[in-house]
Order: C-alpha cells, then sequence, then structure tokens
C-alpha cells in the first residue's frame, strides 16, 4: 500500500484504526480532533515536529505493510 502525505487523518484512521496507536503512543492529539478531517499526514507531520518519512513508516508498520511504500 503507498500511503500518501496529503491523505487526511480521517481518510486514514477510517481505512486503518490500527493507526491511531501511532498517533496515541507520540501523544498527538490528532484522533479524535475536529479537524482531522482536514488535516493531512503532512500537516500533523509538520505541526508536531516530525519527520514526514518517518511518521509514515510508523503508519506503514502499524497498518503491517513494513517496507513497502
Amino acid at each position: 500500500m503507498k500511503l500518501d502525505s496529503k491523505m487526511t487523518v480521517g481518510e486514514l484512521v477510517t481505512c486503518h484504526p490500527s493507526v491511531m496507536e501511532v498517533f496515541i503512543k507520540r501523544r498527538m492529539p490528532c484522533v479524535g480532533c475536529p479537524t482531522e478531517r482536514f488535516h493531512t499526514i503532512e500537516d500533523v507531520a509538520r505541526i508536531n515536529g516530525i519527520e514526514l518519512e518517518r511518521l509514515l513508516k510508523e503508519l506503514l508498520d502499524a497498518i503491517g505493510v513494513g517496507e513497502e511504500t
């Protein structure tokens, strides 16, 4: 699966609820936030000072895709 950094957090969580653990582990208030419908993965990485590629890898791992991008 290829994650698109322009995908919203809401879309991602709807398709792959297992990614919630990544946001919770990092203490990111994305899950349940009213703006999750609008903020992209890229947005939340920038807002939270996280390297985008690292966040994408963690999300892929949570989905169970591992190294595939």
